[in-house]
């Protein structure tokens, strides 16, 4: 069971919006993928397929790495 100190920390988080701020490490890509995984509007958010089909597009163009199948019905 999650502890007071922790559910007030998270809900501080939520509600103020905390965000890292941006890492000169990530790249654009990334970095305005996590902008949209914290979108205000939950609907706005992208599903989870969507993420790992964004991170695989990536993977590929920037390493090389083979795609995997990743369909997002």
């Amino acid at each position: 069971m999650a502890s007071a100190a922790w559910l007030s920390l998270v809900s501080s988080v939520l509600e103020n919006t905390s965000r890292k701020p941006y890492n000169t490490a990530c790249s654009d890509d990334m970095y305005l993928l996590l902008l949209s995984c914290w979108n205000a509007v939950p609907q706005q958010r992208p599903r989870f397929c969507e993420i790992v089909s964004k991170i695989d597009v990536m993977m590929e163009e920037k390493f090389g790495y083979l795609r995997m199948n990743t369909n997002c019905s």
